[in-house]
């Protein structure tokens, strides 16, 4: 995995997850045309970012499974 994402977490659709101070799920995620390579797993994670104000938030996330995602971040 690109060193800029070195946490991950599992959780369900709209389940309450910030970055940053800001929930993921409350807010429209650009697709940054973006991908990061998940080591040991031959996995391309589509990067996305979200924004309020004058922050920015970026993040790697795929659906492992029908509504659980997988949440790729810098902490």
């Amino acid at each position: 995995m690109a060193p800029e994402f070195n946490s991950s977490t599992t959780i369900a659709e709209g389940e309450r997850y910030t970055i940053n101070g800001l929930n993921i799920w409350a807010y429209l995620w650009h697709d940054t045309r973006e991908q990061v390579v998940v080591s040991g797993q031959n996995l391309c994670v589509p990067i996305y970012e979200i924004k309020k104000d004058d922050i920015a938030v970026r993040f790697a996330a795929i659906e492992q499974s029908n509504n659980v995602w997988i949440i790729y971040h810098k902490y």
